[in-house]
């Protein structure tokens, strides 16, 4: 395990990032006619905290219990819901603060010609403003605490009531202070009504008013197709249950940073050869029956065949 973590000084992850990337190019989205007037690459974009097996005092941040605290990286990741694929990964410590904020490191990486899913966790009007300056849009969950003055009321149609929706608006964010940086651009909100969550032990959360509320930068998109978007960010929340439990990523084996980006992309072209040969995106069937092949305790055929009759 020593040899193992020291050895990511002398590799380098720069050819596994190309691997990625090229991998990520044969890649095709799946079609769903419902999106194609989004006309961009619909991107859920977020973050999870992953333990070091070595502590390293400058990750050590995350509270745990007893007074002790976490040895973590925080993985910023870019996920394409339509294709299945995660198209980018970039590592900080797990710290939420200054360059590691997860708003901060989405504002340096922007890529143009995304349409970005954001969580809460992304308000900021200096990344909005990026994102649209780059040509991109985005859909982010507001707060509950959103101060709007409205300057235009959009008409519901069928179509939008039927999926919720309560308000279409244009309105201009935030406060009237020369000090703040403010949305350089037309800002729209729309307001979806939701059942708050509720688990299974019946613990619910944080409060909510039962509104979900959505602000984008897209004023050419129906209010209901904006709901649909922001519905599909679920999907990376699954992606990283799968990179965790199936592909041995709850740790990290190196406490070093180039050593967590060589683990979290082996880890995704893993992912990506399982869905372009297999059409299938990884479960855990299909990632046993794989391991199986790999080790010696099922064939090609019956690998082939295990393929052909999921399809």
């Amino acid at each position: 395990m020593g040899s193992l973590s020291e050895s990511v000084a002398i590799f380098d992850p720069a050819p596994l990032k190309e691997i990625a990337v090229e991998l990520g190019h044969t890649i095709r989205s799946r079609p769903d006619r419902r999106f194609d007037a989004v006309g961009q690459r619909i991107t859920a974009v977020d973050g999870t905290v992953i333990e070091t097996f070595k502590r390293v005092a400058e990750l050590s941040w995350t509270p745990k219990a007893g007074g002790k605290h976490l040895s973590a990286y925080r993985l910023h990741t870019h996920f394409e819901v339509l294709s299945g694929k995660a198209t980018r990964m970039d590592a900080t410590s797990a710290n939420p603060g200054g360059a590691a904020d997860e708003r901060a490191v989405l504002q340096r990486t922007v890529e143009v010609d995304r349409c970005s899913i954001l969580d809460r966790g992304s308000i900021s009007y200096r990344l909005w403003n990026a994102i649209n300056a780059a040509g991109s849009s985005y859909v982010c969950r507001s707060s509950d605490r959103t101060l709007a003055t409205v300057m235009q009321v959009n008409k519901l149609t069928e179509a939008d009531r039927a999926a919720n929706v309560i308000s279409d608006e244009i309105v201009d964010l935030g406060w009237k202070s020369k000090h703040r940086t403010r949305p350089n651009h037309p800002v729209r909100l729309i307001c979806v009504a939701v059942k708050p969550h509720e688990s299974s032990r019946g613990w619910k959360g944080p409060h909510c008013d039962g509104v979900l509320r959505l602000v984008t930068n897209r004023l050419d998109l129906p209010a209901e197709l904006i709901a649909e978007i922001y519905r599909l960010r679920w999907i990376i929340e699954m992606f990283f249950r799968t990179f965790k439990q199936l592909f041995g990523c709850r740790h990290l084996i190196s406490g070093k940073h180039n050593g967590v980006e060589i683990q979290a992309y082996c880890a995704m072209i893993v992912c990506m050869l399982i869905l372009i040969y297999t059409g299938e995106k990884p479960n855990k069937a299909m990632h046993q029956m794989v391991w199986y092949y790999l080790i010696g305790l099922a064939s090609l055929k019956e690998l082939e065949a295990f393929i052909a009759s999921r399809k």
